[in-house]
């Protein structure tokens, strides 16, 4: 069959003829143009053909074939293809049966055209993954909305109840009673407070505002200051033991270069963590090692520990771990950690058994300078 060379150009196709009884083809167009291949390159048989194709793609590919085959019929198909530079196109791939002649009818002859439709395809994906984006934000937004406002209402109830209280019976409190009120009324505001802190970090973070301020951090104080400051909010419950191995140079003492406040933020994390959910009683540890142009971090508590199916999810926003009851929590602080480690181009693992305890490493690439 003759084909018009100048209408095949212009169409910017590929056109073949394809043999399916014997697998035999022959090129037209400009192949060189959409595929990257010469003439000789290209191949007269279906075998270099089908090795070029995607190999998720091939089993679909050839079972519309034998079909086509089968039933002497046309076929529609999309798949990836290798360009000669070694990457994947997408090809829309259109075959009708030619016209059969005295010569060949003991064969099955099709007539295709092959059609890069790698644009159309990105804007497709681009278009689902928008979908899937947005369908995610949704969920997202119901799970805030459930959490959000059983957080919001429990600490606003004990603000209100106790205003109140003072408000109507204010004189018949003793000082100590009233102290207690108030320290009642405090310590709902400051859950309030740290609420609206993680949800504002979080927006910050998702909308790229955050930068990094790194400067050298006396990092053993930074740490006895927070291990002090939550002792004193968890009422010295568990004991928390720290164990600090610095980087020196010569008889020198190093500094690491970090953001001091983000690193606040993760240790506090995963410290109130590991109190909130220990076994009473039982101790946290913390051990941090510098060294290696890093900082080592671990955490590790005995407590209600984390079930398997809870771990791919741990980092997610929202997410709380099946097991954790009537413990408080938003399920926001995990995914601000992994956050705020990844601006530090950290790692952050996870080792747990349920009612055994969790340990969290952390290890974030820093360099390291002389104490001031």
């Amino acid at each position: 069959m003759q084909y018009n060379p100048a209408l095949i150009q212009a169409l910017g196709d590929i056109v073949y003829e394809r043999c399916l009884t014997s697998g035999a083809m022959v090129w037209y167009g400009d192949f060189t143009r959409v595929l990257g291949y010469s003439a000789a390159e290209m191949g007269n048989d279906c075998q270099t053909w089908l090795e070029r194709l995607y190999p998720d793609d091939q089993t679909k590919v050839l079972a519309t074939l034998e079909q086509a085959f089968a039933q002497q019929q046309a076929y529609e198909l999309d798949y990836r293809f290798q360009h000669h530079d070694g990457s994947y196109v997408w090809i829309q791939d259109r075959g009708v049966p030619k016209d059969i002649t005295a010569q060949d009818s003991d064969q099955f002859w099709v007539i295709g055209v092959m059609r890069d439709i790698s644009d159309r395809k990105q804007v497709e994906l681009d278009m689902h993954n928008a979908l899937m984006r947005e369908k995610e934000l949704n969920q997202l937004k119901t799970r805030f909305i459930d959490i959000a406002s059983h957080e919001f209402r429990t600490p606003l109830t004990s603000i209100l109840g106790f205003t109140e209280l003072l408000e109507q019976y204010a004189h018949k409190f003793n000082p100590e009673a009233q102290r207690r009120h108030l320290q009642r009324i405090k310590g709902a505001a400051q859950r309030l407070q740290t609420l609206v802190d993680d949800v504002l970090s979080v927006s910050r973070v998702d909308a790229g505002q955050l930068t990094l301020e790194p400067a050298p951090v006396h990092f053993e104080g930074l740490c006895q200051d927070i291990i002090e400051e939550l002792q004193v909010v968890f009422g010295h419950t568990h004991p928390i033991q720290f164990d600090f191995v610095p980087q020196y140079q010569g008889d020198r003492r190093l500094l690491p270069v970090l953001d001091a406040k983000i690193i606040r933020h993760i240790l506090s994390n995963l410290l109130s963590n590991a109190l909130k959910y220990s076994f009473p009683g039982e101790a946290v540890s913390l051990v941090v090692c510098c060294g290696d142009r890093q900082i080592s971090i671990t955490i590790t508590d005995r407590g209600i520990g984390i079930p398997q199916a809870d771990l791919p999810h741990l980092f997610e926003p929202f997410h709380r771990a099946q097991n954790v009851g009537k413990i408080p929590g938003t399920g926001l602080g995990l995914h601000i950690v992994k956050r705020y480690i990844d601006l530090h181009n950290g790692t952050i693992m996870v080792a747990s058994l349920v009612n055994s305890g969790t340990t969290f490493r952390v290890k974030i690439p820093c360099s390291f300078v002389s104490k001031p």
